[in-house]
């Protein structure tokens, strides 16, 4: 992917976290979050909250319909390099949608958000 500040008029991006009830293999983000980008950790955990508190409320099966995503806004050089780095470690890209990770052992999807205008 070639760099998204060419592409936007914006010096922020919205990165959303959110927590999955999944069973598979993704890719392991935990010490790329941790070194590169900690300003995300707060975001892991308010989804991971979010996600405990809505399924110990309501039946596993919907959970989709009351887990929200958490929000973290990076700045546009760092959410450049997150991307290029999940797009390196998922072989997806922006483009294709949500990408989908571990963190500290759970499983979450990270979409991106650009700003309009």
């Amino acid at each position: 992917m070639g760099s998204i500040k060419r592409l936007i008029k914006a010096d922020s991006v919205r990165i959303k976290i959110r927590r999955e009830s999944a069973d598979q293999e993704w890719p392991d983000v935990t010490q790329l979050v941790v070194s590169l980008f900690p300003e995300l950790i707060h975001a892991f955990k308010e989804a991971d909250a979010s996600f405990e508190e809505k399924t110990s409320t309501y039946p596993p099966e919907y959970y989709e319909l009351f887990v929200h995503p958490a929000v973290a806004v990076l700045p546009l050089e760092d959410a450049d390099k997150l991307i290029v780095e999940l797009e390196k470690r998922t072989a997806k890209k922006v483009d294709d949608g949500s990408f989908r990770v571990l963190f500290d052992g759970k499983q979450y999807t990270i979409s991106v958000e650009y700003p309009c205008g």
